[in-house]
């Protein structure tokens, strides 16, 4: 059994090694009135293809997104959308474009990370040997496993998208903390020093009223 799982183990890490993954993460900014465009191929018909956004940093932190097939037919349309994630089945092959718009903005630049991942990131060796019949213990077990380890890349990145989001969500929140901490405390600064002002000029009258009487 030991020998079994070392042999498994070696034949994962070769052809991980071999085929690669294809989960792409893409980060780019946007300016104001700008739009950026990725583009993914889809080569055969019953592709599963999943994809996850995360605006990180920029005014609302809001985006519009916009996926379309190889004919130019709406998927996925979001509307002012912070961070999503969409799963698909890909009906048609060629190139799949996945569209992101700043254009509802007009001085705000935003920084959005993007990963896409295919079913068919295994390559092609592999979904060869997945449609055959004579598999054994050790090739199906190649295959469910690249499967899973393609997966928790996925996923992986997918949870960086949402880290980098929420920590530019937290370090703004404590800037704007900061700040009003600081303007509250000026303005204990300046009630004290008017109240000091006024007292003093205060004193002077009443004493100056005493002599006259």
């Amino acid at each position: 059994m030991r020998g079994l799982v070392v042999v498994l183990l070696t034949v994962v890490v070769v052809v991980s090694s071999c085929v690669g993954w294809r989960a792409d993460a893409v980060s780019f900014d946007l300016g104001p009135g700008k739009k950026e465009c990725i583009y993914e191929v889809v080569r055969q018909p019953g592709t599963t293809v999943t994809m996850a956004y995360a605006v990180t940093s920029g005014s609302q932190m809001d985006i519009d997104v916009l996926v379309t097939d190889a004919d130019g037919g709406v998927l996925v349309e979001d509307v002012k959308q912070g961070q999503g994630k969409k799963q698909f089945v890909a009906e048609k092959m060629g190139r799949y474009a996945f569209c992101f718009s700043n254009q509802m903005s007009v001085v705000s630049h935003k920084t959005v990370k993007v990963v896409i991942d295919t079913d068919d990131a295994v390559g092609e060796d592999l979904q060869a040997l997945a449609k055959r019949d004579n598999l054994d213990a050790v090739e199906k077990a190649v295959v469910s496993v690249s499967h899973l380890v393609r997966m928790v890349e996925f996923h992986q990145a997918n949870y960086r998208q949402l880290h980098d989001r929420h920590l530019s969500t937290v370090v703004s929140t404590n800037q704007r903390v900061r700040i009003w901490s600081l303007i509250e405390c000026l303005s204990v600064v300046l009630v004290a020093a008017l109240q000091v002002y006024f007292i003093k000029r205060a004193v002077p009258l009443q004493a100056a009223r005493g002599h006259m009487v």
